[in-house]
Formats: C-alpha cells, sequence, structure tokens
C-alpha cells in the first residue's frame, strides 16, 4: 500500500526531529545539512566490527538531550547486520 505524500512528508519531520530541534522549528537548511552528511557512499560500508558507518554518522549527529540514544542506533544496526547475515570478509572494506 502507498503512503500518501503528505503523510511521509509528517515521517520525514518526526525522523529529521529527532536529530535536534522540534519538528516545527526545522527547515531547508536542517534537511539539507542532514542530507549532504548522509549521502555519502562510503557510509554503506561496515566497519571490521559489522556497523555500518551510517550508524557512527548518524550516532555523531544526535542531540545529547533527544530522545534517541547511540546505544539505541548501535542495536538497530546490530539487528539489521544480524537480519541481513553480515560477513566480515565481503563486506569490510578499510579506509
Amino acid at each position: 500500500m502507498a503512503v500518501p505524500f503528505p503523510h511521509k512528508l509528517v515521517l520525514n519531520r518526526f525522523l529529521l526531529s529527532l536529530f535536534g530541534g522540534h519538528a516545527h522549528e526545522l527547515d531547508q537548511d536542517t534537511f539539507r545539512e542532514v542530507t549532504r552528511r548522509l549521502t555519502d557512499e562510503s557510509l554503506e560500508l561496515r566497519e571490521e566490527d559489522g556497523s555500518f558507518r551510517f550508524c557512527d554518522e548518524l550516532s555523531r549527529m544526535l542531540p545529547s538531550n533527544g530522545p534517541l540514544t547511540r546505544e539505541q542506533l548501535q542495536d538497530y544496526d546490530a539487528n539489521i547486520a544480524r537480519h541481513t547475515k553480515w560477513d566480515r570478509k565481503n563486506y569490510y572494506y578499510p579506509d
């Protein structure tokens, strides 16, 4: 079932709000900054421990007093690794 476009905007603003500020205060500059930081293709690679670099970048963006913690992100990332049957020798790319 397709999600109506106005609902996508609500979800987008909610997700952005997890990284600082209230949803009604978020502006295009915040969105552009988050987008710029998260579009680097190297973030799709995994570290030797199996975590995505994307998770590390998201963690750096979290406000210290926000509703989402670094530990929660790491738990979500570990769950993704378990479900995708991560194999170190196939997916780790050192710098």
